[in-house]
């Protein structure tokens, strides 16, 4: 069924294309979701972002470059607090993958001590 959404086009870079495509591949989406989730979920920083460009205008060169640097510095602390999440949920899923598995007792193998057994 055709949609009243708005629609856009973007050119990407070739790594984003790549991590796009491996996403939705593993996840079952189709690249459009995976696109249109991405996009949602920053929806609401975006939305503040423009609030803030918006209302830059109208201040002085130094309050502007200022604001600039701050936002600049936050984007990096972000950045940096979602790749250490990434990284410690890399480090679970490689250790959950290395870990022993536990296996049933091949049939007639008794689990525990024997009765009366001490």
């Amino acid at each position: 069924m055709p949609t009243i959404k708005p629609r856009i086009q973007v050119t990407l870079e070739p790594d984003t294309w790549e991590a796009i495509e491996r996403f939705a591949a593993a996840s079952g989406q189709s690249l459009s979701r995976v696109c249109s989730s991405i996009l949602e979920v920053q929806t609401p920083a975006l939305a503040k972002l423009a609030t803030v460009m918006e209302t830059s205008r109208s201040l002085s060169d130094r309050a502007k470059a200022d604001l600039e640097a701050s936002l600049t510095s936050g984007v990096r602390q972000s950045q940096a607090a979602a790749d250490e999440m990434l990284s410690l949920v890399t480090g679970l899923l490689k250790e959950a993958e290395e870990a022993p598995r536990l296996t049933a007792p091949a049939e007639g193998q008794r689990r525990g001590r024997a009765r009366g057994v001490s």
